[in-house]
C-alpha cells in the first residue's frame, strides 16, 4: 500500500483536538482511545498549550504516552498542521472541544484538514458552540433559557466569558463554518441534539451516547478508598448525595441554599457531597452536611455503597448532555432526583427510574426540600431496572460508521 492511500485510509490512525480541562470531555476521549486501540486503530491528541494560547501540543494518545511530540503555532498556515499529519499517517480527525483555544483555532483546524484532504468529526459536549459562557447561565446563576442573540450579546456584554467578550454572531457563524463541512457531528442525547439543530439551521446531527465507563461493571465489588461518614442522625433522616464536581452550573448554589433551608427549619435531610465544589467554605459550615471531597472515577461505586445514600441528587440547573455520574447513580441502583432539564431528565424518563423536579421549582429550596423528602416514600424507589448503558462493539462501523 502506498504512503499515500495509508494517509487517506480513516481507520489508520486518528487525530483528536480537545481541551486541557477533563471532566466528561476527557473520559470520553479516553474510552474511544481505548476502543480505536482494541480494533487496531493508533491515535494522537491535540490540547492547546497551556501556558501560551497561540499554540498547540500534540502527543500521543495512547494510555500513560504523554510525551510531547511536535509543538504547533497558529500564527504559522494550517498547513504546517496538514505536514504533520501527513508525516505521521493520519487517517480521520475528530475535533472535541476548543476551550483554551485562540478564537481563530476553529478555522485553522477546518483549514488544516482541507489542505490535508480528510474528513473530520466533531462531538459537541456542551453549549459552547453557541453560548461562549458555555453553560447557558447568566447572571442570576441559573439557566437563561436561551433567549434571542440580543440578549445572549447583553449577557456576554455585562459578565463576560472565559474568552473575554466576544462578538456572539461571529462566534456562532465560526462554529457554522466548521459544523458544514463536517463528516458527522455527534451529540450524546436527544435533547442536545434538539439545541443545536434549533440554533444552526441546516446542521445535521447523529445522537451517539457515551459508552459508560467500563470501571462501572468491572470494579463494582472493590472496597471503598478509606470514606469516613458517621450514622446518620436518626432513623428519620433523609441520606443525600451528591456526585462529582459542582460548579455553579452543576448546581453548587442550589445545594447550599437546600442545605441551609433545611439546616435552619430542622427539616431532617443530610447532604453528603461526593467530590469538590467551588462552595465548600458555605457547606463546612453546615452540621447537616458531609463532604466526602475528591474521589477517583473507579472508586465512585464502591463509595456510594459506602455511604449507603437514600437518594442521588443531581443539582444541575443547566441542561447537562450526558452525565457520567447519572449512569453510575443508574447503575448503584440509589434513586436519582433531577430537574426536569436537559439529558438527565430524557435519561431518567426513558429508564423510568427516578424522580423529576419542575425547573420553576431551581430557586424554591422548601419545595426542593419537600420533594427530596417525597423519596422516603415513593414507590418509584424499589423499581429500579436493570441499566445498560450504549455499548460499540465495533467502534469503526457502530460508532463511526466508517
Amino acid at each position: 500500500m502506498s504512503n499515500e492511500a495509508k494517509y487517506r485510509h480513516p481507520t489508520r490512525s486518528i487525530l483528536f483536538i480537545t481541551h486541557n480541562r477533563g471532566g466528561g470531555t476527557e473520559t470520553h476521549l479516553k474510552d474511544l482511545v481505548v476502543s480505536l486501540e482494541n480494533a487496531g486503530v493508533t491515535s494522537f491528541v491535540v490540547r492547546p498549550n497551556p501556558v501560551n494560547g497561540w499554540q498547540m501540543i500534540v502527543t500521543s494518545g495512547a494510555p500513560n504516552e504523554s510525551a510531547v511530540i511536535k509543538i504547533l503555532d497558529f500564527a504559522e498556515s494550517p498547513s504546517e498542521l496538514a505536514d504533520f499529519m501527513h508525516e505521521y499517517g493520519i487517517g480521520h480527525i475528530h475535533m472535541h472541544h476548543f476551550a483554551g483555544y485562540i478564537e481563530k483555532a476553529i478555522d485553522y483546524f477546518r483549514l488544516a484538514s482541507l489542505i490535508a484532504g480528510l474528513r473530520y468529526d466533531v462531538t459537541i459536549h456542551d453549549f459552547m458552540p453557541y453560548c461562549p459562557r458555555i453553560t447557558l447561565i447568566d447572571d442570576s446563576g441559573s439557566y437563561c433559557g436561551e433567549p434571542d442573540m440580543v440578549q445572549c450579546q447583553s449577557c456576554i456584554s455585562r459578565n463576560g466569558s472565559d474568552f473575554g467578550k466576544p462578538v456572539v454572531w461571529e462566534w456562532r457563524d465560526r462554529y457554522l463554518r466548521l459544523f458544514k463541512e463536517a463528516r458527522r457531528i455527534f451529540v450524546p442525547s436527544f435533547d442536545t441534539a434538539s439545541r443545536i439543530s434549533s440554533k444552526f439551521d441546516g446542521v445535521s446531527v447523529t445522537v451517539r451516547p457515551h459508552q459508560a465507563a467500563a470501571h462501572l461493571e468491572e470494579n463494582a465489588a472493590r472496597p471503598a478508598v478509606n470514606v469516613n461518614i458517621a450514622c446518620r442522625p436518626s432513623q428519620s433522616t433523609l441520606r443525600v448525595a451528591t456526585l462529582g464536581s459542582l460548579g455553579p452550573h452543576k448546581g453548587s448554589g442550589t445545594l447550599v441554599s437546600c442545605a441551609s433551608f433545611a439546616s435552619d427549619n430542622k427539616i431532617p435531610i443530610e447532604f453528603v457531597v461526593v467530590g469538590e465544589t467551588d462552595r465548600e467554605h458555605d457547606l463546612h459550615k453546615l452540621s447537616n452536611v458531609v463532604m466526602i471531597g475528591k474521589y477517583c472515577d473507579e472508586e465512585l461505586l464502591s463509595i456510594i455503597s459506602k455511604i449507603g445514600p437514600d437518594v442521588l441528587w443531581f443539582p444541575a440547573v443547566w441542561p447537562e448532555t450526558f452525565s457520567y455520574t447519572l449512569s453510575a447513580a443508574f447503575k448503584s441502583g440509589v434513586l436519582p432526583v433531577a430537574f426536569d432539564l436537559g439529558a438527565q431528565s430524557e435519561r431518567i424518563r426513558k429508564l423510568n427510574y427516578g424522580k423529576l423536579v419542575p425547573t420553576v421549582y431551581i430557586d424554591n429550596p422548601e419545595k426542593i426540600c419537600e420533594i427530596l423528602l417525597e423519596c422516603k416514600t415513593d414507590n418509584n424507589i424499589n423499581n429500579h431496572r436493570s441499566f445498560a448503558d450504549a455499548r460499540y462493539a465495533d467502534i469503526l462501523s457502530d460508532y463511526y460508521s466508517f
